[in-house]
């Protein structure tokens, strides 16, 4: 006690279960203590209650009745229902024939008038009119619910019903539980479905439904057919099973099934279809309210829900489809034949397995797929295409709202989704595909065979991974990518190809509209996106390739095999990298790329070759219109721009190389193997720089630079030869129209240009080389073994430098 006194029992009623200081806790309603000192309180026994602090229970009053170990008062007896016992824990109803005349604790019962077949039900009312039926488990419940008239409702009191089962139903009806789901069960004992319903309209409330099963007609608890509707309220269907379709509920024949208010349907199993549903026929299913499909499985299609023909699944708000099981295609939802699935409102599908395609959703045959505000697919998992979701063969997805596609895996292809033969997906603002997994093409999503996708509006495809192509995107065979507004790909990883995107066999990227290509990876070729076989990549207004890698080539953009990228409006392709070449961009085999007004490709880093710019085997580089290749660097040579092997670089109005780093040759152009290089109106390559040879630009072995009106060569320089332009092996430099040769720095020889091995400087009218500076010989030209220089038309070699010879 206090102070070190004695201590204070507790007195009945109340409890202390720990020692030391305190005082005593009062017993909650539902419990008693009958006695003072050490204890725990106690629950009440059935059929009694007792408020807060209460030293003994109180008996119900007949009347009245209570079934469970809990708080609260004693409930009333449902009308039409009697006790006439203290502590009862049920309550009675007449026998067939009669109804209660007296009050809920009378059990006076009395005879009901004939009237037709009414003396075989019990009423409420006092004329026996046969608006309400009771039912107990020791009733023929079957015949009680099959007899019973048209409009009316039947209350099942608690407990277990058995029997025969398979209820025909041809009239309309409302059955309910009349204490809820968990009291009221219905058990066919797998011997038969529970409920057969045809041209009519039932109400099924507060009620489980268990053990149900049907061999080759389908349908384990329920089966609706001839334009029926069902509305199942507050309910449980589990473990029912069909040898076909339909583990739960078979819905045909342009009927409707409408679940709401906490439903479940659980372990279901069919043969064929449709593990939880099936519909078929211009069939409806509306899910709504904390509706949940768990643990379903299907043989075939559908673990959860199966759509076919024209039907429509509507789930929304709080629907779950969760760990369900499909033994082919579409692990939750499969809809197909012009079907659709619309989803709107925390609908979440999760979870589910589908051993081929389509682990969350499965949709094909011009069926259409709509998913709506905060609708969830997640941590779903197929065997082969299609993680998330699954269209084909002209069907559509379309999503909306805070939509997520997240944490799926496909074992092939299209972690989050697949897309393929001619179908569309368009995804919409606050959408997010999201750490999906394939492996082998597309973590985040495949599109396949004319197919398109479509996105608008804040929509991230963020930290998806393929083992070989398109970490965030795989398009393949002539399908469409269409990328507007704030879409995202971001933090996307491919193990070979395309980390972002990989684009090939035909098919177009579109971007346009702040799209952002962000701090993806390839472990090969194309760290933002790779582009192959006769493919396009067109980026428009404020498209921006930032921060991506790849483990040898093309850390921006990889462009292969005849295929083209198109820049055009502030697009900037900036901070990436390459271990190998094209730190921005390489693009080899008859490519070609297209850059327009305000690109900028700024920043990128390539180990060996093409800081900026890689261009080789017969492919193509243009530059019109202000574009900028800007401080870009390489490990070896051509630090803002590489050109082998019989490739073209041609560069018009405005266009600047400046700020370029070369570790060996050509910090602003290298240009070799009989490529070329054109370069007219107001182009300027300035303050490059390489390490050895050709500041400004390299061109060897039988290539060509044509320098045009307006072009600059200024303020480059090269550790040995040709601060401005390196010329050798049977080259030609030439230069026509103010172009201008001016402040470049070489080592050794050739501060504004060398030009060796059987090479030619040809400058015509308006060329000018001035205050070029060379650590040893030839400030202005060095020409050495079997070169040429011509010289026509108003040229000017002013100012130049040499510390030894040839200023």
């Amino acid at each position: 006690g206090p102070g070190g006194g004695p201590c204070t029992a507790c007195e009945p009623g109340s409890f202390k279960d720990d020692q030391g200081p305190g005082s005593c806790a009062l017993c909650e309603a539902g419990f008693f203590k009958d006695h003072s000192g050490p204890g725990s309180c106690l629950f009440c026994a059935l059929g009694s209650f007792s408020d807060v602090g209460a030293s003994g229970c109180t008996p119900c009053k007949p009347g009245s009745y209570k079934r469970a170990n809990s708080s609260g008062e004693c409930l009333p007896c449902p009308s039409g229902s009697f006790s006439t016992t203290n502590a009862s824990t049920f309550c009675s109803v007449c026998p067939f024939g009669t109804f209660l005349s007296g009050g809920p604790d009378s059990g006076i019962c009395g005879v009901c008038p004939f009237s037709g077949n009414n003396s075989s039900k019990r009423s409420t009312l006092s004329n026996c009119s046969n608006d309400v039926i009771f039912l107990t488990p020791q009733d023929d419940w079957k015949a009680g619910i099959q007899d019973a008239p048209h409009g009316s409702t039947v209350l099942l009191f608690p407990g277990l019903y058995t029997g025969e089962c398979n209820v025909q139903v041809f009239h309309n009806i409302t059955l309910q539980g009349v204490s809820g789901k968990s009291g009221t069960v219905l058990d066919c004992q797998q011997q038969n479905r529970h409920f057969h319903v045809t041209a009519a309209t039932v109400t099924m409330h507060g009620l489980t439904l268990t053990n149900g099963f049907s061999d080759s007609e389908g349908g384990g608890c329920v089966l609706l057919d001839g334009k029926s509707s069902v509305f199942i309220r507050d309910s449980s269907l589990t473990f029912c099973s069909t040898a076909s379709n339909g583990g739960g509920v078979k819905v045909t024949g342009n009927s409707a099934l409408f679940l709401s208010d906490d439903t479940e349907l659980r372990n279901g199993s069919a043969g064929s279809h449709g593990g939880a549903v099936f519909l078929d026929e211009e069939s409806l299913l509306t899910a709504a309210r904390n509706v949940s499909f768990v643990g379903n499985d299907a043989w075939f299609c559908g673990g959860g829900i199966y759509g076919s023909s024209s039907t429509l699944v509507n789930l929304r708000e709080g629907t779950e489809i969760r760990g369900c099981v499909a033994g082919k295609s579409g692990g939750g939802v499969f809809v197909e034949s012009e079907s659709t699935l619309r989803a709107e409102g925390r609908v979440s599908i999760v979870e589910n397995t589908a051993s081929e395609n389509g682990r969350g959703i499965f949709g094909i045959f011009s069926s259409a797929v709509d998913l709506r505000g905060e609708t969830e697919i997640r941590g779903c998992v197929a065997g082969e295409y299609g993680g998330g979701v699954y269209v084909e063969s002209e069907s559509t997805l379309r999503t909306e709202g805070n939509v997520l596609i997240v944490g799926n895996e496909a074992g092939f292809h299209g972690g989050g989704g697949y897309v393929y033969y001619s179908s569309v997906i368009e995804l919409r603002e606050g959408t997010e595909i999201r750490g999906c997994v394939a492996g082998r093409d597309g973590g985040g999503l495949v599109l396949h065979n004319q197919s398109m996708l479509r996105t608008e509006g804040n929509v991230s495809i963020v930290s998806n991974e393929a083992a070989l192509n398109g970490g965030g995107v795989y398009v393949s065979l002539y399908s469409l990518v269409d990328l507007r507004e704030g879409t995202e790909i971001r933090g996307c990883v491919a193990g070979y190809t395309g980390g972002g995107a990989s684009v090939v066999f035909g098919s177009t990227l579109i971007a346009e509209g702040n799209v952002s290509i962000v701090s993806n990876e390839a472990w090969f070729y194309g760290g933002g996106a790779f582009v192959s076989s006769s493919s396009l990549v067109d980026l428009r207004e404020g498209t921006k390739i930032r921060g991506c890698s790849a483990g040898d080539a093309g850390g921006g953009v990889y462009v292969l095999s005849e295929s083209t990228l198109r820049a055009e409006g502030n697009v900037t392709i900036v901070d990436n990298e390459a271990l190998s070449y094209g730190g921005c961009i390489c693009c080899s085999w008859s490519s070609l790329l297209d850059l327009r007004e305000g690109t900028e490709i700024e920043d990128c880093v390539a180990g060996v070759y093409g800081g900026g710019v890689f261009v080789e085997s017969e492919s193509m580089l243009r530059a019109d219109g202000h574009v900028s290749i800007v401080s870009n660097e390489a490990g070896s040579n051509r630090g803002g721009v590489y050109v082998s092997s019989s490739s073209n670089v041609d560069l018009r109005e405005g266009t600047e190389i400046r700020g370029c780093v070369a570790g060996d040759s050509g910090g602003g152009l290298y240009v070799v193997f009989e490529s070329t290089l054109r370069a007219e109106r107001n182009v300027s390559i300035v303050e490059n720089e390489a390490g050895v040879s050709g500041g400004g630009i390299y061109c060897s072995s039988s290539s060509e630079v044509d320098l045009r009106e307006g072009t600059e060569i200024r303020g480059c320089v090269s550790g040995i030869n040709g601060g401005g332009v390196h010329m050798e092996s049977e080259s030609t430099l030439r230069a026509e129209g103010n172009v201008t040769i001016v402040d470049n720095k070489a080592g050794f020889y050739g501060g504004g240009v060398v030009c060796k091995f059987s090479s030619l400087i040809d400058l015509r009218e308006g060329a000018e080389i001035r205050g070029c500076v060379s650590g040893s010989i030839g400030g202005g030209v060095y020409l050495s073994f079997e070169s040429t220089l011509r010289a026509e038309g108003h040229v000017s070699f002013v100012g130049n430098e040499a510390a030894v010879a040839g200023g």
